[in-house]
């Protein structure tokens, strides 16, 4: 995948925190309203099992609405530092992946969905592989 691209996929998910209240994280997605809806209609079941592979996190609902993120989780086995750190590794991650994906011919929305849980599994924090 070229820079440029990378970079554009960066940009898209960028997101900034909206409100803070530990075990209650909401986040805004910066250009929200650019992503197709068909990426937005296929991440939604992605997003929780992603985010449910971290630790202590509760539930992940994004609000296609509006373009938001919310996230509880508990306070005493993660924070928002890990969770905004969990989200640059999802982005990596498919960055990463994506070309692969789209070499291999890949179409069906559960098997990519899959292989990127599976990519993300080896890239949780050491110890704490679920």
């Amino acid at each position: 995948m070229s820079d440029w691209k990378a970079g554009a996929i960066r940009s898209f998910f960028r997101v900034r925190v909206h409100s803070d209240i530990p075990g209650r994280l909401r986040l805004k997605i910066s250009n929200f309203r650019l992503i197709p809806q068909a990426g937005v209609s296929a991440s939604l079941p992605y997003i929780p099992k992603a985010f449910g592979l971290l630790p202590g996190v509760k539930t992940a609902e994004l609000n296609a609405k509006v373009g938001s993120l919310l996230i509880l989780y508990d306070p005493a086995v993660t924070g928002t530092k890990a969770i905004l750190d969990w989200i640059d590794t999802m982005i990596e991650t498919g960055v990463k992946y994506a070309p692969a994906i789209a070499r291999s011919g890949m179409k069906d929305p559960a098997r990519i969905e899959r292989f990127f849980i599976e990519k993300l599994q080896t890239r949780l924090p050491s110890g704490e592989r679920r």
